[in-house]
């Protein structure tokens, strides 16, 4: 049945509606929320049978559905708010930002500002302002921990908190495979009626591909995402047009083809209409195989397969990076998972990162089982 929920979103049509009747007719109900309630769904997909005047919804089921949205909608319109507030002073400084997912994307494919639960704000900013927009994120309130000032960079985003706001997250990329898109992206969003900046359609479809593949195709979160906006924005030169970005930034192909493919398993949306329906490489056919959408398994296989699907799809030329980020990752990384570390000897971080490396390598060799099986969908 929740599976049928989220072809509904990517395609609200009769067809589909009754498919979810039908399960409806022989599944425990509470059950089906249960599992949306693990993934934070409730209030996504609950909706959709909310709004269904032919499916005889139990009342403890619709309570519990009703329960989920009001505490989502008080969220999303303080999420929003503190999104508009920051993206427009942002702008006042000469500093272009634009949110990304969170209540402002709910309210533009959802069409409920509560439809999307989130628990931080993200905005995306140039490599070059990205200083500046910490610098003033801080005069609105906001602090960054001094621990994650010590690594240069960061791989996507910088991480401030807030004493009584959301957690903030000034993102200069959106994945770390390429460092050119963003501001590419960025140099083509245009004034919505509010006001905030958009990114032009194409461009938010890529960046909800690249959130998903670079989730490691884990989860239903950003499925459901790519299906809503299609049912939204999608059209017949959707495909044309994000083909065009990848063949501007390649690096990006292969993550975002086996992310759209994904989102054809799980929503029915034909890849073809997302990002072009050419053959998928080996690495993308085993990276789907290792998609997990139902999160099956330990949190801790789980982050290994996520791991395993960044190596998979990294571009030509990307193992070293990716070796890096999994296996033997940065002193400052290190740090940051554990701070407890910050003043350890450099013998010590060397064993460290040699335990972790292990770790994950034995995780890998159990992902054997979902290598050669079918697809978990």
């Amino acid at each position: 049945m929740v599976l049928a929920l989220v072809r509904l979103i990517a395609e609200p049509s009769p067809q589909r509606a009754a498919a979810v009747r039908r399960h409806a007719e022989s599944v425990d109900t509470d059950g089906v929320l249960d599992i949306l309630a693990e993934q934070r769904l409730v209030s996504t997909l609950g909706r959709l049978l909310l709004r269904d005047p032919e499916l005889e919804l139990p009342e403890q089921a619709a309570q519990r559905i009703r329960a989920a949205q009001l505490p989502a909608r008080q969220r999303g319109l303080l999420n929003h708010g503190v999104t508009a507030r920051l993206a427009l002073a942002l702008g006042d400084i000469g500093i272009a930002a634009v949110p990304l997912k969170g209540a402002v994307l709910a309210d533009a494919v959802y069409g409920d500002i509560g439809a999307r639960q989130s628990s931080d704000i993200d905005l995306l900013v140039a490599r070059a302002d990205l200083d500046r927009a910490v610098e003033a994120a801080e005069r609105q309130g906001w602090r960054e921990p001094e621990l994650l000032k010590a690594g240069g960079l960061p791989r996507l985003h910088r991480e401030l908190f807030h004493d009584s706001l959301p957690p903030l997250e000034l993102h200069w990329r959106v994945h770390w495979y390429e460092d050119s898109y963003a501001d590419s992206a960025l140099a083509r969003a245009q004034p919505a009626e509010d006001g905030l900046l958009r990114l032009q359609p194409a461009d938010e479809l890529v960046c909800l591909l690249l959130v998903l593949a670079r989730d490691g195709l884990s989860g239903l979160r950003q499925t459901v995402d790519v299906a809503a906006w299609w049912a939204a924005l999608g059209d017949a030169g959707t495909g044309a047009a994000v083909r065009a970005i990848t063949a501007e930034h390649p690096q990006l192909e292969r993550a975002i083809a086996t992310a759209a493919s994904h989102a054809e398993d799980l929503a029915g949306i034909p890849r073809g209409a997302l990002a072009g329906a050419g053959e998928l490489s080996r690495r993308q056919r085993a990276a789907l195989r290792l998609a997990n959408p139902w999160l099956t398994g330990s949190r801790q296989q789980i982050d290994a397969e996520v791991s395993l699907v960044d190596g998979l799809l990294a571009p030509p030329h990307g193992t070293r990076s990716f070796l890096g980020r999994q296996l033997f990752p940065s002193r400052w990384a290190l740090v940051k998972r554990q701070p407890k570390l910050r003043r350890a000897s450099r013998a010590r971080i060397g064993a460290v990162r040699l335990g972790r490396a292990v770790r994950v390598l034995s995780r890998y060799a159990l992902t054997t089982k979902a290598l050669m099986g079918p697809r978990r969908t």
